[in-house]
């Protein structure tokens, strides 16, 4: 199993609203690739005047949609499923993955799997049915569309692989059901230009992620039963979402590597045809448990014994040390439990 995390933007959303004005071109594309009308640009032209593409479901809100249709308990089939995989079949969203250009997430993913595994076929460039994919969106309408059509192009065209997740608290579990599945996981704050104090939270649900797909065998929280097992790879792609989250998702993937796992980090400029793996770091296990540990009741020390992750973890505040959103997130991941810091 190949776990997939990938940030969700809206080029998505861009791209389909103006399909006519472009061109695309068809993977695995060779030294001379040819530009083409996307094939089904009317079919889409129609399905955006009836209001589906942003809204998913006309009349409605899409956070209200994916909660009723897709998160977990929710009905396996009713009307209104049917009615949007009959929309995704008929405008062959299954068959995206092969287009340059419908999607920087779509771009990036395939491009890698070129890369990693010289995959040549719409089959190879898609996660196998054996992996999981992990489209983080924002709480946006639009963000979350954008993640819609993203997941469903993933799933090859199969809406019933998609699960939403509208949060990950402390409760949150992940089991064996989750291979297989696209899962949407709607991220407050994902979007944010204040970077320490607005992605504060969306570390702490990243930093719970991570520890949910791997548990760290040291945690001082509850045991968490692994879903991927030792030598299973967990891919990060960056090309996608806002661009302020790119050294907050090499962050993570650098936390996950540190923890023993086979972690690889990939993003792809717009104008490239490659994409390009990012160094990644590994940090020593124990000293970041032993370092971020007096921070467990409220997020704040007076006190350290070593400061190695000063200006990364914490900062100092007049005569404290507090915690960072690199610093939540790490006390999520690396299992030390936290409150959340006072703002």
């Amino acid at each position: 199993m190949t776990v997939h995390i990938a940030p969700v933007g809206l080029s998505i959303i861009g791209n389909l609203a103006k399909i006519e004005k472009l061109k695309f071109v068809e993977e695995p594309a060779g030294p001379n690739p040819i530009e083409q009308d996307f094939p089904w640009t009317e079919l889409i032209k129609q399905v955006q005047a009836s209001g589906y593409l942003e809204s998913i479901y006309p009349g409605k809100k899409p956070k209200d949609v994916m909660e009723a249709m897709f998160e977990t308990g929710s009905a396996a089939d009713s009307p209104e499923r049917d009615e949007l995989q009959e929309i995704a079949d008929r405008i062959n969203v299954g068959e995206w993955i092969r287009y340059r250009g419908v999607s920087a997430e779509l771009d990036t993913l395939r491009q890698a799997a070129i890369e990693i595994s010289s995959a040549k076929k719409k089959e190879e460039f898609l996660p196998s049915g054996k992996d999981t994919v992990f489209l983080l969106a924002t709480d946006t309408d639009k963000g979350i569309a954008a993640a819609w059509w993203n997941a469903i192009a993933l799933a090859n065209g199969d809406i019933r692989r998609i699960r939403y997740l509208s949060d990950l608290d402390e409760n949150a579990r992940l089991d064996k059901t989750a291979i297989g599945c696209i899962h949407i996981l709607r991220i407050p704050g994902l979007d944010a230009f204040n970077s320490d104090q607005a992605f504060r939270e969306p570390m702490k649900i990243m930093g719970r992620l991570g520890r949910l797909l791997v548990a760290p065998p040291e945690s001082m929280l509850e045991k968490v039963k692994r879903i991927i097992q030792p030598r299973e790879e967990i891919r990060f792609y960056l090309s996608g979402g806002y661009k302020a989250t790119i050294p907050y998702l090499v962050a993570l993937a650098e936390w996950v590597r540190s923890l023993g796992e086979d972690v690889s980090a990939w993003i792809m400029h717009e104008t490239s045809r490659k994409p390009f793996q990012l160094p990644l770091r590994r940090l020593e296990v124990r000293q970041v448990r032993h370092e971020l540990k007096p921070f467990y009741k409220d997020g704040k020390t007076k006190n350290l014994e070593t400061n190695f992750f000063e200006g990364y973890a914490y900062e100092i505040r007049g005569k404290e040390y507090r915690l960072t959103a690199f610093g939540q997130g790490m006390c999520e991941l690396f299992g030390i439990p936290t409150e959340s810091v006072p703002q």
